[in-house]
C-alpha cells in the first residue's frame, strides 16, 4: 500500500515543480497567439480596403496599393492574369457598370490566405467583354482566395457564375 502514496506524492511534486516552465510557455503561447490574430485581422484588412476603395468607389489609381506589382490571378474568364490585365479589365467592368456594388458575405483568413464570399450588383450600360450595353440589372456572387504578401494581394483565386450572368444579361438563354 505504500508504493501507490510514494508514486502518488512524486507525481504531484513534479507536476508543481514543472508548473513555472508551462505558466512561462502559455505566456509565450499566448503572445504568439495574439501576433498571429492580429496578421489575420491585417490580411482581412486589406480586403475590406480592396472592396471599399477599389471595387466599389471605383478607384483604379488605389490598385497599386492593394494589388503586389507581380499579382497573379486565377480566375474563369483569364486562367493566368497579371496586375496588369486584371486592373484593364476591373476598368472595363467599373465603365460598363457604374453603379456596380460589391458586399463581402463573409471573410476568412488563415495562415497568409483570406477567403472572400461576396456578391455583387450592378446595371450593364456600356458595353462589357464584347457584349453591348443591355440595360438590364445583374446580380452574381462568387468566392475569391487570396494570398497575402507584405500587406498586399499577391494572388487570387476566383470563382463566380458567369453563365448566370450572361443569362441575366440576355446573351445566353435560360437553361430549362
Amino acid at each position: 500500500m505504500e508504493t501507490p502514496i510514494l508514486l502518488r506524492r512524486n507525481f504531484l511534486k513534479t507536476a508543481t515543480s514543472l508548473t513555472p516552465v508551462l505558466l512561462g510557455t502559455g505566456a509565450a503561447l499566448s503572445s504568439s497567439c495574439a501576433s498571429q490574430q492580429k496578421k489575420l485581422e491585417q490580411n482581412k484588412a486589406v480586403i475590406i480596403r480592396e472592396v471599399k476603395d477599389f471595387w466599389n468607389a471605383k478607384d483604379l489609381s488605389v490598385a497599386n496599393q492593394i494589388y503586389s506589382s507581380d499579382l497573379v490571378t486565377h480566375t474563369p474568364n483569364a486562367p493566368d492574369g497579371n496586375y496588369d490585365s486584371y486592373v484593364k479589365e476591373s476598368g472595363e467592368a467599373f465603365a460598363a457598370f457604374p453603379d456596380l456594388h460589391l458586399t463581402i458575405e463573409d471573410l476568412i483568413a488563415e495562415g497568409d490566405k483570406v477567403v472572400k464570399r461576396w456578391k455583387l450588383d450592378g446595371t450593364h450600360k456600356k458595353d462589357w467583354m464584347g457584349i453591348p450595353a443591355t440595360g438590364e440589372k445583374i446580380f452574381f456572387n462568387g468566392i475569391c482566395i487570396f494570398r497575402i504578401k507584405d500587406g498586399k494581394i499577391a494572388e487570387s483565386w476566383e470563382y463566380m457564375n458567369l453563365l448566370d450572368v450572361l443569362q441575366q444579361l440576355g446573351v445566353i438563354p435560360p437553361l430549362g
